[in-house]
């Protein structure tokens, strides 16, 4: 089955708002990035984008789609033991990149994916808008990929190519309260609109959004949107207002189990399409 539905044009709503279609249609090339280079390249053309491709640097595989009005960048997330690995890496340790201020500092696990994705990106970019100097580039991913996103956003900035806007689907905690504090300050309210988008399933938000832990200094960053059974709930603070007022109330003796499995759930790049289509349908 087909997951890209959305054309190019989509992409190019209002990135100063959380958009709905602009969602879906990150969402979609997110996702159809864990496929292989040829299954990418296919769905993006049957779009109506140029071509679109997956290009890898050592353990780093990013989708990249093209055409006159956008071109998409979208690392991929995590589906083998590797990536997991850095995943877990990044819960216990943190580490700075040199186009970072001071103090800033990410999960060692997505430095490193960022560290080999980001001048492979850099390069086939400038080779794309020499050609489509009017296009505009979007970034997009989903768990591991959207981890990194926020550290391609700040590198490609830093080389002198800015980001429309930038949409973080069911990510991991990418770094501590400074590289958040700076980069919502730099980017999310200036030259690149973030978006952190979570989804709930059975009341549970998505397990991965949970690590690493805050006591460790983890944050996010990006404005939060959480779509919870027919709920749209901008915001952390929003999200546990409604999590108080709608308890998930499953037996005792189940509790646990039947809590991780709905959190697992809503991680799947499956649901999370389903959901954000749902939206689109009902606007």
């Amino acid at each position: 089955m087909s997951v890209i539905r959305t054309s190019p044009v989509d992409l190019l709503r209002t990135p100063r708002r959380y958009d709905d279609l602009v969602a879906l249609a990150t969402a979609e090339h997110a996702v159809k990035v864990y496929g292989s280079a040829a299954e990418y390249g296919f769905e993006a053309m049957s779009a109506g984008f140029e071509g679109g491709t997956v290009v890898e640097s050592g353990p780093a595989q990013i989708g990249l789609s093209w055409s006159p009005e956008a071109v998409v960048v979208a690392p991929r997330g995590s589906d083998e033991p590797g990536d997991w690995i850095g995943n877990l890496a990044s819960v216990v340790r943190w580490g700075w990149l040199p186009y970072l201020p001071k103090g800033c500092r990410a999960g060692l696990g997505f430095r490193s994916q960022a560290r080999r994705a980001a001048p492979l990106v850099l390069g086939r970019l400038r080779q794309l808008l020499a050609r489509r100097p009017a296009a505009s580039v979007i970034l997009t991913g989903h768990s591991l990929g959207a981890a990194v996103v926020p550290l391609l956003v700040a590198y490609l900035h830093h080389h002198g190519i800015d980001i429309r806007v930038a949409y973080m689907h069911e990510p991991p905690r990418p770094g501590n309260l400074a590289l958040a504090t700076w980069y919502d300050r730099a980017f999310t309210a200036g030259s690149t609109p973030t978006y952190t988008v979570v989804n709930v399933v059975g009341g549970e938000a998505d397990l991965v959004t949970r690590v690493p832990l805050k006591r460790h200094g983890a944050r996010h960053l990006g404005r939060c949107v959480i779509h919870s059974q027919g709920h749209k709930l901008h915001g952390w603070g929003a999200w546990a207002r409604h999590r108080e007022a709608n308890p998930v109330g499953y037996i005792a003796a189940w509790r646990v189990i039947t809590r991780t499995a709905a959190a697992i759930r809503a991680h799947l790049g499956g649901r999370l399409l389903e959901t954000l289509r749902g939206n689109v349908q009902a606007e």
